[in-house]
């Protein structure tokens, strides 16, 4: 079964994807579905094969 985790209105705040870092290891896709573009940005830079913006 695939994991799929859906972020949005992440606002700048971070700190909060180092906090479930361990939930996005351990999904197979990752959806960030806005406010800010570098938050995506950040997010897909760490996981840049399964991060779609």
């Amino acid at each position: 079964m695939k994991k799929i985790i859906v972020v949005s209105d992440s606002h700048g705040n971070w700190a909060v994807f180092d906090k479930i870092d361990r939930i996005f290891l351990e999904s197979d896709y990752i959806f960030h579905l806005g406010d800010y573009s570098t938050d995506g940005g950040f997010i897909a830079k760490k996981y840049p094969d399964k991060t779609f913006l």
